[in-house]
């Protein structure tokens, strides 16, 4: 019997292995921070970061679930657009009928979500999916600021 969950960031709570993931995604904030303030990223963040890179390469439902955590534990919007043209674009790239089904209800619940879209460049998406975002969720925009975390 499939377990039922109210949200995503449920879904994502109760993985095995939740605590990893967050654990990756603190790295990955950290290497981004360096980055983005011109200092190179330790070794440590590049390492820990390493699990997100191939999970957007290879496992779209970890890329989303990376997504997930990022919108509801982080408040710095460039971050989240990184997330957003980073492992959401990918899990979109290659997502499977079900993971389509579960992106499109969460952004139609959770406005942080449909903001964090607006970092996913269409064209880098199966066609498919960017149309259901255009008709479904009326496309991309440029809101500012982020909705509030979701599930807080």
């Amino acid at each position: 019997m499939p377990e039922k969950f109210s949200n995503e960031l449920e879904k994502v709570l109760a993985r095995p292995d939740a605590e990893a993931l967050a654990r990756h995604l603190e790295a990955y904030f950290s290497a981004y921070k360096n980055l983005s303030a011109g200092v190179e990223a330790s070794d440590e963040d590049v390492c820990g970061s390493e699990p997100i890179y191939r999970a957007s390469l290879s496992d779209p439902n970890e890329a989303f679930a990376y997504t997930v955590l990022a919108m509801a534990n982080y408040d710095d919007e460039p971050f989240l657009y990184y997330v957003a043209a980073g492992p959401l674009e990918d899990c979109l790239r290659r997502a499977s009928a079900d993971l389509v089904e579960r992106v499109m209800a969460e952004a139609r619940r959770t406005p942080r979500l449909r903001w964090m879209l607006n970092g996913v460049y269409p064209h880098a998406i199966r066609q498919d999916v960017a149309e259901r975002i255009n008709k479904e969720l009326g496309g991309w925009g440029d809101e500012y600021p982020a909705p509030p975390r979701p599930w807080a």
